[in-house]
């Protein structure tokens, strides 16, 4: 599908929300690297996790799928893994994938070469380009970034990594770092963002068996010669995609509200701070079980300065609930938007202006004057082939007067490929 119209409407009802995929990619190179078999439950197949699957069998480990999502994972410990020869790892438009497995091969003394597609290569990667000339380790790269080929084995030591660019990096690093045979540390030098995403790796860590000490986020000591072991495990619901049908529920809900399945209250998800930004700005949720959640509509939304440093995934949909509410809504801290798989700093104030909505661009975020009736007149969207774009100009398109229509409709398969079904299945009306 690549455009689709989504008339104006309410939603109601019940949706089971989609897995998360940052829990499900580090579930995944975990299991790959025991030397035993574990399943993961609940895993959504999106492009994204596909791209992590791809990788880890490029790395000899075996990932067959199941019945409902389950993953049987064989990991790659229990055999010899390729070293006499460079082994080709395509990241697709995974910055997740890239940014993980880069060091973790190295670890693991495989030279690899990385490759990807769209806006990947532009993603920085300047972080393991100075620790590699601080180990004198060798490695190719075009100019463009990609494809970079990495040849030789990581060694222990003290890292040294800028908290303020990507936790990814730590994320990477902090997998890798337990497979050598000395210990390590990762020490970080500017305060560190989505420190939130760096939670998810330490308790999948744990999961695991893997042992990392820290105090703060400051400093993180690493252990070396330790075993990744197999686990059964399930991957709960994804906050980032359960945004965007909490804020259809706020801004274009039915009375009833709409119920929202799958999702942990406990959550270490740092996304899951749309419950409470939703609440400052008015709206009423409730937990009617231990994993459901309902989000009833709201008559008028209260604007917020929202600094999203640490959640900088949920900038599109809380563009669009700026949208709609009482003053202003200003969003702050999000300089690294510009870094994902479109400018979305650039993309949101472009589809959003042209819908109507009166926003403006800052710096660092974005400045939305709202209208808590909405009463803008619709009409077209791209999607800069930006899941997040598509999925929160389609959230915008129900409280429009003649919806909306978006081109690139397919780019949701990154990271939530039901999603138009889903739409659907809570009241949306959609035309291909």
């Amino acid at each position: 599908m690549d455009r689709v119209h989504v008339e104006p409407g309410a939603v109601g009802g019940a949706v089971r929300i989609p897995s998360s995929k940052s829990i499900g990619h580090r579930a995944i190179i975990c299991a790959g690297l025991t030397d035993g078999v574990s399943t993961i439950h609940n895993v959504t197949m999106s492009k994204d996790i596909e791209a992590t699957i791809g990788a880890m069998k490029a790395l000899e480990a075996s990932i067959e799928c199941g019945k409902e999502g389950a993953l049987r994972v064989v990991g790659l410990r229990s055999r010899t893994a390729a070293r006499d020869r460079i082994v080709s790892i395509d990241c697709h438009e995974s910055g997740s994938t890239l940014r993980f497995m880069i060091p973790l091969a190295a670890a693991l003394g495989i030279p690899a070469q990385f490759s990807g597609q769209g806006r990947l290569a532009e993603r920085p990667l300047d972080v393991y380009y100075d620790l590699f000339r601080k180990q004198k380790l060798r490695y190719e790269t075009q100019s463009g970034g990609l494809p970079l080929v990495v040849l030789d084995p990581l060694q222990p030591g003290t890292f040294s990594v800028a908290g303020n660019i990507s936790s990814q990096f730590i994320t990477g690093l902090l997998l890798a770092l337990p497979l050598l045979q000395q210990d390590s540390v990762i020490e970080v030098t500017a305060p560190l963002e989505s420190i939130p995403y760096v939670d998810l790796t330490l308790q999948v860590l744990r999961t695991f068996g893997i042992t990392v000490e820290h105090q703060g986020y400051e400093r993180f000591q690493i252990p070396g010669g330790q075993r990744y072991e197999a686990q059964e495990c399930t991957v709960e619901g994804d906050y980032s995609q359960a945004a965007f049908f909490m804020a259809a529920a706020a801004v274009a809900g039915k009375k009833e509200g709409l119920c929202l399945e799958g999702l942990s209250p406990c959550s270490a998800q740092g996304d899951r701070v749309i419950c409470d930004i939703l609440q400052s700005m008015g709206a009423r949720i409730v937990w009617e079980r231990e994993d459901a959640v309902k989000v009833y509509p709201c008559e008028k939304l209260r604007g917020r300065t929202l600094d999203v440093s640490q959640c900088p995934d949920l900038v599109p949909i809380l563009a669009v609930l700026g949208a709609f509410a009482e003053g202003t809504t200003a969003i702050i801290n999000a300089q690294r938007l510009r870094y994902k798989e479109s400018d979305r700093l650039a993309a949101v104030w472009e589809e959003l202006s042209a819908v109507g909505v009166n926003i403006e661009q800052t710096e660092d975020g974005l400045r939305i004057a709202g209208r808590p009736n909405g009463g803008y007149p619709g009409g077209e969207a791209k999607s800069w082939n930006d899941h997040r774009i598509a999925m929160a100009m389609a959230i915008l398109a129900l409280k429009t007067q003649g919806g909306v229509s978006l081109t690139g409709a397919g780019s949701v398969a990154k990271s939530w490929p039901s999603f138009w079904e889903d739409l659907t299945r809570i009241g949306g009306v959609l035309h291909e």
